[in-house]
């Protein structure tokens, strides 16, 4: 048996409610975190968070051709690390996401997997940049969305050539091997996945194919109130 959990820290509680139970000893499941499970599947090591944000500024300064400093880009590096790990995890097409901002018509037709409340979001953010009249900063914003494709793409392609990678990318990686038949060797009998609730896309996909397997338990952190409650969305 196998127990993957959402972090590490919660194995430790785990060992410690098992010992208050125990009455002999016994040999320790084996635990691990979603992100070290996906890992295990994957030849790419996770990169170091500064190692990525720095190899993710080589490829932007490439592209943008931009003189910017590394500590000028750093923050803003870290939040294009949140975004690209989002878009893999989710499944995203970032060619479709990052499309040019001013063929916003063209962009909802692409995106039409997502919510009313989505869309109306993204609208609603887009209607921001009337492109009839953009101001300088607009105009900067929109030259650097309209290359965050080519610098995702670039990225990874970059990362792979090192055998590194950040945990959406392998994510997306396993998920993608899954789907193939490249990924099909689970070797322990049972899988627990203890404390999960709003999952992504990639967890989504394992959790299904390894339920379809018979391989598969899963004790969900629900409240209650809610899904008991027959009249609760």
């Amino acid at each position: 048996c196998a127990i993957i959990f959402p972090s590490r820290r919660a194995h430790l509680h785990f060992n410690h409610y098992l010992s208050e139970i125990i009455q002999e000893p016994l040999w320790s499941p084996k635990y691990t975190t979603i992100n070290d499970f996906f890992a295990g599947f994957s030849p790419l090591q996770v990169a170091d968070p500064l190692l990525l944000n720095y190899t993710l500024y080589e490829e932007y300064r490439k592209i943008r051709n931009s003189a910017e400093s590394f500590s000028q880009f750093y923050y803003w590096g870290n939040m294009l690390l949140g975004d690209f790990d989002d878009i893999d995890k989710y499944l995203i097409d970032p060619d479709q996401l990052f499309s040019n901002l001013k063929d916003l018509k063209d962009i909802e037709k692409k995106l039409d997997y997502l919510s009313k409340e989505q869309l109306d979001a993204i609208r609603q953010y887009w209607n921001v940049f009337n492109t009839e009249k953009l101001n300088a900063y607009q105009e900067f914003f929109i030259g650097i969305w309209e290359l965050l494709a080519s610098i995702y793409h670039s990225f990874r392609q970059t990362l792979v050539s090192q055998n590194l990678a950040y945990s959406g990318m392998i994510s997306r990686i396993v998920t993608e091997g899954l789907k193939k038949g490249t990924i099909s060797e689970f070797n322990d009998k049972v899988y627990a996945f203890i404390g999960f609730n709003a999952l992504n896309k990639c967890e989504e996909n394992l959790f299904q194919y390894l339920h379809n397997q018979d391989k598969a338990l899963f004790y969900w952190d629900y409240d209650e109130y809610y899904t008991n409650n027959p009249h609760h969305e």
